[in-house]
């Protein structure tokens, strides 16, 4: 609990230092207006050997919609089958089947090991158990079960016979398809098995009947076991009589591998198709996707550092991303619908305002960014896909068109309220309209794209229109990193302080460590812990301690006589639990069965048992023979290893 506090403030800490890094200073009143003309432009090039090998993709071989496949004709069906296949599990729904079925192959493996070994997290060790008498016999399978009880019965073991009873109800319910019958199952698995069925009441009495004798131990008469064989004839009669007709467990297996193929043969059918849908996307090999237009980079920009970002990257914290370059930077947003919150569009405009160039090309564009240029958009309504569309760039002498057929891309940008322009033009449609335009802000260049489709892949394989790419991309002058976003549909994300923590790299890691850290703390504590075991001590040998207080007491008080009845008659005590000797009478057998067993000499012998008589006749005993009497017991203890 002590190191929470610091963590606390550390993070607090670093929420007020991200949130006074993304202020953005204020635009200054009058940062907007046109570039001047002749616009700035780099001669950029597109090799034709690396377009050539960029399009030599089978891939970007499109066909149009109801366009008849009649190139594959000539081969078997054989091999469009397998090509077919390979192209299905390359499609996203081919991956994502490929994904199911491995995470199915894991559960299943993880379910299995629980269910045959039960829960590792859970368990005490295990514990031997006993082995019956003819345990193992019971583990063979006999040819005649019938035959195997009637022997047990007859040699006097019920409880095997039991065994071998319920092994055999096992066996018949597994021909019949009721269970699945498996080595390492356990009994409560078949009853589980069951529990839908009219079998499972009958079925469970048998188990724990069976559980409790062989288990348990409990010995049972034969009569018992009458009964248990009366109920196993019963379940046989009924299995025996059970209609054809009934369906086995087994048989709906195949079921998945069915539903299985026809998926896989209905993406067959369907992955030769060309998908139509526009998915501006970088990794998009689909007619309207910036595959070609992405891979085109490194050669237009040869110099410059190409960097991804995703679409939900707050754009507000690219200030802080980009002050530590040592040169201006390129942002190139393409996709369709591009939106930011207020203060995304104010800090953007103040990273151009600050040298940086962006380029944003989007069928729709925020409207808050729109409102801050002061520039407006319309797309005139397109009769049909089948029209011839073009496009041109405004500084081109050669007035080179660049048309296709397709999607509309006639969108262009307007003054607001019909105010004055201020952009410059730096392409037009075939009906003058400013698709491409350029604002000059501060140090930098903000270029506005109205038709994002002419970056996609079809559209730069119409003809020469390939060359579209460096003409625009012309504009964008010298940068030192590359920053490229793509999306489908960008919104505008309110963004929390706490929001840096998980975007970026190293917290996001921190953030995750930590919590499969806690997870694994959390899952191994939850096992369940022997409590230790307590140190036991060996008893202590409180009696000796007790005659020597009981002696010292005799002695202090001065009752010699009785001390040393006490002695003597602890001291034949001992005698008598180690040696075995009858001490009632110390005579002649008393001592020489006490030289013969502790192998003391006979003079010393026979001087202890005079000692010992004179104290059992009661003769006053003064203190110096009270001494010589425990002398010759110690010398007698300490000659057999001072203990007896």
């Amino acid at each position: 609990m002590k190191l929470i506090y610091p963590v606390i403030l550390l993070l607090l800490m670093t929420q007020l230092v991200f949130a006074q890094a993304g202020q953005a200073p204020e635009l200054p009143t009058d940062y907007l207006h046109p570039v001047q003309t002749p616009v700035a432009k780099e001669h950029r090039q597109l090799n034709d050997s690396a377009w050539t090998q960029l399009v030599q993709d089978e891939a970007f071989q499109y066909r149009m919609p109801g366009e008849e496949q009649q190139r594959n004709q000539s081969l078997s069906w054989y091999y469009k089958f397998i090509r077919q296949v390979f192209l299905f599990f390359q499609s996203v729904l081919g991956k994502l089947l490929l994904w199911c079925v491995v995470g199915a192959l894991v559960l299943y493996i993880i379910l299995r090991m629980l269910r045959l070994k039960g829960n590792p997290f859970f368990l005490k060790k295990n514990k031997a158990l006993p082995v019956w008498e003819n345990e193992a016999d019971a583990e063979t399978l006999p040819e005649d079960w019938e035959k195997a009880m009637e022997d047990a019965v007859r040699n006097g073991n019920s409880r095997l016979a039991i065994r071998y009873a319920y092994r055999y109800l096992i066996q018949l319910m597994s021909s019949r398809n009721l269970i699945q019958y498996e080595a390492a199952k356990t009994n409560d698995q078949y009853v589980h098995e069951l529990a839908a069925t009219s079998w499972y009441q009958p079925f469970l009495q048998m188990t724990r009947k069976y559980e409790k004798v062989w288990y348990g131990g409990f010995e049972v008469k034969r009569s018992e076991f009458e009964t248990y064989h009366a109920q196993l004839t019963g379940l046989k009669r009924k299995l025996n009589d059970m209609p054809g007709g009934y369906i086995p467990a087994g048989k709906y297996r195949a079921v998945p591998f069915l539903l299985l193929l026809c998926i896989l043969l209905w993406g067959c059918k369907s992955a030769d198709q060309t998908d139509w849908t526009v998915r501006l996307s970088r990794g998009n090999k689909n007619p309207y996707g910036l595959y070609l237009c992405y891979n085109s980079l490194p050669e237009l920009f040869p110099q410059s550092a190409v960097e991804t970002l995703s679409p939900a990257y707050n754009i507000s914290r690219l200030r802080s991303r980009l002050k530590n370059d040592p040169g201006h930077s390129a942002l190139i947003f393409i996709g369709s619908s591009f939106q930011v919150t207020d203060k995304e569009a104010e800090d953007l405009l103040t990273l151009v305002a600050e040298g940086h160039q962006v380029m944003i090309a989007a069928r729709e564009v925020s409207q808050n960014l729109m409102s801050l240029l002061h520039t407006g958009k319309r797309t005139p309504e397109l009769n049909s896909n089948e029209v011839t569309q073009c496009i041109t760039m405004t500084e081109d002498t050669a007035a080179t068109a660049y048309c296709f057929k397709g999607l509309n891309i006639l969108s262009f940008f307007t003054a607001m309220n019909g105010n004055e322009k201020q952009y410059t033009s730096l392409g037009q449609t075939k009906d003058k309209g400013d698709n491409f335009v350029a604002f000059s802000i501060g140090k930098g260049k903000l270029l506005l794209h109205a038709t994002p489709l002419a970056f996609s892949n079809y559209f730069l394989l119409q003809q020469q229109n390939r060359f579209y790419l460096p003409a625009v991309f012309g504009y964008v002058l010298h940068p030192q990193r590359l920053l490229w976003m793509d999306f489908e549909y960008r919104t505008a994300q309110q963004y929390g302080d706490w929001s840096i923590l998980w975007r970026h790299p190293a917290t996001r890691t921190f953030l995750i460590i930590a919590i499969i850290t806690l997870l694994l703390y959390v899952l191994f504590e939850m096992k369940r812990k022997q409590r230790i075991i307590p140190v036991v001590h060996p008893p202590l040998n409180a009696s000796a301690a007790f005659v020597q207080t009981i002696g010292m007491l005799y002695y202090n008080t001065g009752n010699h006589s009785n001390l040393a009845e006490k002695m003597v008659q602890h001291f034949l005590e001992q005698l008598r639990c180690r040696f075995y000797i009858n001490t009632n009478l110390p005579d002649a057998a008393f001592a020489a069965a006490l030289m013969a067993k502790s192998g003391w000499a006979e003079d010393e012998v026979y001087r202890l048992i005079q000692q010992i008589r004179q104290v059992q006749s009661g003769v006053a005993t003064d203190e110096a023979f009270l001494m010589d009497l425990h002398t010759t017991i110690q010398k007698f203890l300490n000659y057999n290893n001072g203990t007896i």
